[in-house]
């Protein structure tokens, strides 16, 4: 492809690009990465306070309190190797 093409159709997609941000059909990289961020927070959140709760409220034995603990670590651990894959990608 000619250089002058080239440029041409990298103006018509930059162009196209703003006009879709505009119109919010199209998300700044940093507003998702926040956002994910935010949302991985919450999830870590949940799953460091939920065995607690359960004891409690539930009447967990320790032995099923420790158990249900490792599971959400091992739930948190395999969500990092997935969203790490991802952002490697």
């Amino acid at each position: 492809m000619n250089p002058h093409l080239r440029l041409a159709q990298a103006r018509a997609i930059e162009t196209e690009d703003r006009i879709r941000l505009r119109r919010g059909e199209l998300v700044e990289a940093h507003d998702v990465e926040r956002t994910y961020g935010m949302l991985a927070q919450f999830v870590a959140r949940a799953f460091e306070t939920a065995p607690d709760v359960v004891e409690r409220d539930v009447g967990l034995t320790p032995q099923q309190a420790a158990r249900l603990e490792k599971h959400f670590d091992e739930m948190r651990a395999a969500l990092h190797r997935q969203w790490t894959e991802l952002s490697d990608d």
